[in-house]
């Protein structure tokens, strides 16, 4: 027995679009209202951004990990051509994946303490955690400039635009509402500034996800993923497509494949 389904990238981004609007206008409606029962108002606060395990939380992993496949896509994509970027691309897929992980497990919360009391931080840097943070994002930037030179103008100005929404949002308004929450607490002008924070994380990663699929197609009309499930039997995980042709892998024991749909492969 086979079963295949196919999915339509577009579709995908229209979905995740809607989905992140919902989650910011619930965040901006739910401290509006005011609620006669504890236990429903208990329940309508998971809907806040800025509150723990959230619905919120969960689509922003979704979206991380998703970025993270696709740059494992695109890294073997690019080595079957033989790009000299191959590294490059499977670094950031597992830097993806490792965000995906500490949105979920919330890690980088966990330095706070820490750090703020080695450090005596306050005020923008009362989240102690954005101090190792900013060491980071500034030294991968400066290791994937020549990366990012050698991309095609779009796709570059496209990839900094969704980075520049990401570290904005999850380190800018983060140290902006910290200086506010060290003065007013938590009221509701600070669910407006986590609001925002993690309105421009997932308008990052969410064009971030798009850009990368725009680079799969190379310009293409569509990016259509294929997932084929063998029932008791060995697949085939075919590799990227190249021009006119496809390179199939070695088989392997999984009982189930996928495939990519791709559009014809940029000049190197």
């Amino acid at each position: 027995m086979q079963a295949r389904i196919t999915l339509n990238g577009m579709l995908i981004i229209r979905v995740c679009f809607w989905v992140t609007i919902a989650l910011v206008m619930a965040s901006l409606l739910v401290p509006l209202i005011e609620f006669e029962n504890e236990a429903v108002e208990l329940a309508f606060s998971k809907l806040l951004l800025d509150s723990e395990r959230n619905p919120g939380a969960f689509f922003s992993f979704l979206l991380l990990l998703i970025a993270g496949i696709l740059l494992a896509m695109i890294a073997a994509h690019e080595r079957q051509l033989g790009s000299r970027w191959w590294r490059h691309w499977a670094v950031l897929a597992a830097l993806f994946v490792l965000l995906a992980y500490d949105e979920a497990a919330g890690l980088h919360e966990q330095l706070n303490e820490p750090l703020a009391a080695s450090l005596n931080t306050g005020g923008l840097f009362l989240w102690a955690w954005v101090i190792p943070g900013l060491i980071f994002v500034s030294v991968v930037g400066a290791a994937y400039l020549p990366f990012l030179r050698a991309l095609p103008p779009v796709f570059r100005n496209l990839f900094l635009l969704s980075g520049a929404l990401f570290v904005g949002g999850a380190l800018g308004v983060e140290m902006l509402g910290a200086l506010y929450f060290e003065g007013s607490g938590r009221t509701r002008i600070y669910t407006l500034i986590t609001t925002i924070e993690e309105t421009l994380e997932m308008a990052g990663s969410l064009l971030f996800i798009y850009s990368l699929m725009k680079y799969l197609t190379v310009h293409g009309d569509r990016f259509d993923l294929q997932v084929t499930l063998v029932d008791g039997a060995r697949a085939t995980v075919p590799t990227a497509a190249r021009p006119q042709a496809a390179r199939a892998a070695p088989a392997g024991s999984a009982h189930g494949a996928a495939r990519v749909a791709l559009g014809r492969s940029r000049p190197r």
